[in-house]
């Protein structure tokens, strides 16, 4: 079994190899940044054993622990997604949605890269959501047309239907 900065160190060679345009950034000896906006932050620490993901967006710091530190590194990246995804959802109706908007992002990047099109479609789903709220009708078109997209590549007709009933609903929903 390796020790948490080893674990961190064979984390670090493959995000190298596989996750450049992520900004991947060592901190510390057992610990991973992700490239995100200031004063919001994404943290992967391998501490005991387990990786610990800690978040800072508009409600204060998050921590969770997304498995063990010899799982295999897919196993931590879906987790590392569900929980992005979760609190970019949860914070999507604050009065101060930029956390929410930069965990989406950190999402939408870490899916491109695993070309993995669910969650694209999901971070991108997000993203139009905010800017629908923030008035920005092309970009929310061209993020419903882009999950719409990775949907229906990827199978799920019911989310591609909601996003194309949505993009059909776009004037409306920029004018409330």
């Amino acid at each position: 079994m390796m020790n948490d900065a080893q674990a961190a160190a064979q984390l670090m060679r493959w995000a190298a190899e596989n996750a450049a345009h992520l900004a991947w950034q060592r901190v510390g000896e057992r610990s991973i940044e992700f490239d995100v906006a200031a004063p919001y932050s994404v943290r992967l620490s391998a501490l005991s054993g387990t990786w610990q993901l800690e978040t800072v967006s508009g409600r204060g710091i998050r921590t969770s622990s997304l498995g063990a530190t010899d799982a295999p590194f897919g196993d931590v990246l879906e987790s590392l997604r569900e929980r992005l995804y979760g609190t970019a959802t949860d914070e999507f109706d604050d009065a101060d949605r930029s956390g929410g908007q930069a965990l989406a992002q950190v999402l939408r990047t870490s899916s491109d890269e695993e070309r993995d099109g669910i969650w694209c479609a999901r971070a991108a789903t997000l993203l139009a959501g905010h800017a629908i709220k923030d008035g920005y009708g092309l970009q929310a078109r061209l993020r419903l047309e882009e999950a719409a997209a990775l949907y229906a590549a990827a199978g799920d007709v019911d989310s591609e239907s909601r996003m194309l009933q949505t993009l059909a609903s776009l004037p409306e929903l920029l004018r409330a």
